[in-house]
């Protein structure tokens, strides 16, 4: 009689353990796919906020390089006549402070996104080349044509404009390729799975 009380003393300890065993497995199994899904779902929210911040830098640097071409336009236009020497704007380069201005994040949406892009989708530069031919625009292009406005060096502007290397050509692609990236950051972040 003894002996019949402790097995079914242990058979009913053996189930209770193997009901705490499935629980903790059921348990571990629940908070392991919540801790996947919660996760990607906060890689997605940050892809999507990435893409909306690159797409407020792009805007900003597109205004910048559009009021850029027209005043090299402009500079264009009047060279050769009187006009040269009344009051030109220089070109705005506020927006542009070196590397840091597309930030790590927001250069990685543009890699992933147009990564597969091929010769004859771009426009103007290769969108995977931003920061070469945005520092290229600003660095060179602008503070060139700037110091050339500041000293009146007429010789300097016929040059940069027209003859050697046609700067308001370069900078028109910097434009097509900062408004293709843009567009291709706002599709990005209204996708449901964004890259």
């Amino acid at each position: 009689m003894l002996r019949l009380g402790v097995v079914r003393l242990l058979g009913v300890y053996l189930v209770n353990v193997k009901v705490y065993v499935i629980s903790a497995l059921i348990s571990a199994v629940i908070s392991a796919v919540g801790y996947f899904a919660q996760n990607r779902l906060n890689e997605r929210a940050k892809r999507k906020i990435a893409s909306y911040l690159g797409v407020a830098i792009l805007s900003t640097l597109v205004e910048e390089v559009k009021t850029g071409i027209s005043v090299m336009e402009d500079i264009k236009n009047r060279l050769g006549t009187n006009s040269l020497a009344d009051s030109i704007p220089l070109l705005p380069t506020a927006s542009w402070i070196g590397r840091k201005t597309i930030n790590d994040d927001v250069l990685l949406r543009i890699l992933a996104i147009f990564v597969d892009q091929q010769d004859d989708d771009v426009h103007g530069f290769p969108s995977q080349e931003i920061l070469i031919h945005c520092k290229n625009y600003f660095q060179h292009i602008c503070v060139s044509i700037n110091s050339n406005i500041r000293a009146l060096n007429t010789k300097g502007l016929e040059r940069q404009l027209l003859s050697q290397g046609n700067f308001i050509e370069a900078a028109k692609g910097v434009e097509a390729m900062l408004d293709h990236t843009r567009d291709g950051l706002q599709k990005n972040a209204q996708k449901m799975c964004p890259k």
